[in-house]
């Protein structure tokens, strides 16, 4: 048998994200392949629809996107030369009708999320630099700072806290992602979740009106424990409401947004500590008791 050689991984092309547009009449994908010159990698974005697969994008760092509409994708990019230190977000429409790509949005801080609201404007998750919390404001003097400081500091790591991660590189510390709403009109950020809680899972109910996310606590690193939280926040002005906390019995492994009720993925941890594995239960809208959701068995968390 012959052994696989570089040349053929370099041949090799890399499909993620299939999604379908709305209504169904097309679907969407990221493409990625190695880049040898540039020692990485190279993503795109290409369409299916009418049977024919054509390609949307060519600049190589389309590698995410979402549908705003049957003909319009909505993708973060850069296809203008950043300055030293830059840290902001751009994000680019495109429509699948034909035409080159249209900035729609530029934000201040690294956007890794974006959910459009009925009104037009934005729910954002974007990143939290500790003792740079105000970034998202686009404070020019903060920035400068924020700059300088990284730049410092550049050549070492120091693991104090969570959340953090290997990304196969190098040690990523200390930011977090936080939650905002983005007034498309006066191009601002508006904080939702408080300080020193890291953002993930956020999502929007069906009307568009309450917005769900988990959150965890951004800490010593020695002092970590299973404190995540599901939240509920009605965006007319509502206040942040826990619909569950993990705590020493269970774990919250997840959620997703039925039509009649919340859908949990809990760990018993009475059964194997932080090594059990997660069971499914509901939860109703209203509130009330989280059930366990199987045929042949009946018990409450």
């Amino acid at each position: 048998m012959k052994a696989v050689a570089i040349d053929d991984v370099l041949k090799f092309r890399y499909l993620a994200q299939p999604t379908f547009s709305p209504e169904g009449k097309s679907a969407a994908f990221v493409l990625t392949e190695a880049d040898r010159k540039a020692n990485g990698y190279r993503s795109f974005l290409y369409l299916l629809r009418d049977g024919a697969v054509r390609q949307l994008t060519s600049f190589g760092k389309e590698s995410s996107f979402r549908y705003l509409d049957e003909d319009t994708i909505l993708f973060p990019g850069c296809r203008e030369e950043k300055a030293e230190g830059e840290i902001g977000s751009i994000f680019y429409t495109i429509s699948l009708s034909g035409g080159e790509a249209k900035e729609a949005f530029r934000f201040p801080i690294p956007v890794s999320k974006i959910l459009p609201l009925p009104d037009g404007n934005l729910i954002v998750l974007g990143k939290t630099f500790p003792g740079y919390e105000r970034l998202y404001t686009g404070d020019a003097k903060l920035l400068a700072a924020f700059r300088k400081d990284r730049k410092e500091n550049e050549d070492y790591e120091e693991i104090a806290q969570v959340p953090w991660w290997w990304n196969g590189i190098t040690y990523t510390k200390g930011a977090y992602e936080s939650l905002f709403f983005y007034d498309v009109r006066k191009r601002k950020l508006r904080r939702l979740s408080e300080e020193n809680e890291a953002v993930s899972a956020v999502n929007l109910s069906a009307d568009g009106r309450t917005v769900y996310y988990v959150i965890s606590p951004v800490g010593p690193l020695l002092h970590a424990r299973d404190e995540d939280r599901l939240m509920r926040r009605e965006l007319a002005g509502g206040q942040a409401e826990c619909l569950f906390a993990s705590d020493e019995k269970a774990r919250l492994n997840g959620y997703s947004l039925g039509e009649h009720f919340i859908l949990l993925l809990l760990a018993d941890l009475r059964k194997n500590g932080r090594n059990s594995n997660g069971d499914f239960y509901k939860l109703d809208y209203a509130g009330g008791e989280i059930v366990f959701y199987a045929a042949d068995r009946k018990s409450v968390v």
